[in-house]
């Protein structure tokens, strides 16, 4: 029954809103500057199962138990997210096939309405952290930059190499284009092709 499912599916609903606060709570600690924020998103689990032994112990007694399915931290704590867009198009098929003299299409309808928002708030997350990557991609590539790529509001448009037509030879050139920036950089102790071997400059 739609009403079964129902008491299933808006339980889930809540914990993945709860989880939504919570991360959007999260506070990165004040000394931190974006480059080193990233840092610290990606290499905070790894960092702790090294520096930790007690940590690595209980990592690897939880891994091992056979209700996470031999999946890693890495891969549950993607889980919540990839449950959201799998409840979506349930309910969006269920909603499909329910006539609308059913008491529960209301409901549906309405549970629709509010995974359709988490979703959207994730797929935004989502974009947002993508196109972070990008820039710490593109900071780290760069050599000899004195001030940092990552900017709040700033975001990566596009890259591309371009030829500098010179007298004797063409040489490569690579730009990085951004929503306020344009780099403009050449190889960095460039190899028998050109391309740098230490990123740009």
């Amino acid at each position: 029954r739609s009403s079964d499912l129902l008491s299933y599916i808006c339980p889930q609903n809540v914990y993945c809103l709860s989880y939504l606060r919570i991360l959007g709570s999260f506070k990165y600690p004040a000394h931190l500057s974006p480059l080193a924020r990233s840092k610290f998103d990606f290499s905070l689990p790894k960092d702790c199962t090294k520096k930790s032994s007690d940590f690595a112990r209980f990592r690897a007694e939880q891994e091992s138990r056979p209700d996470c399915c031999a999946l890693g931290l890495p891969s549950l704590l993607i889980m919540p997210v990839q449950r959201v867009p799998r409840c979506k198009l349930l309910l969006d098929d269920l909603l499909k096939h329910t006539p609308q003299d059913d008491p529960e299409w209301i409901k549906l309808r309405s549970a629709c309405r509010q995974i359709g928002q988490v979703t959207t708030h994730i797929n935004e997350h989502i974009r947002t952290h993508d196109n972070f990557r990008q820039m710490l991609r593109i900071q780290n590539s760069l050599v000899g930059m004195g001030a940092e790529i990552l900017a709040p509001g700033r975001k990566f448009i596009r890259e591309g190499r371009l030829m500098k037509v010179c007298k004797r030879k063409s040489k490569e050139r690579m730009c990085f284009l951004f929503s306020d920036l344009f780099i403009y950089a050449r190889p960095e102790n460039a190899g028998w092709d050109g391309v740098g071997k230490n990123g740009w400059r």
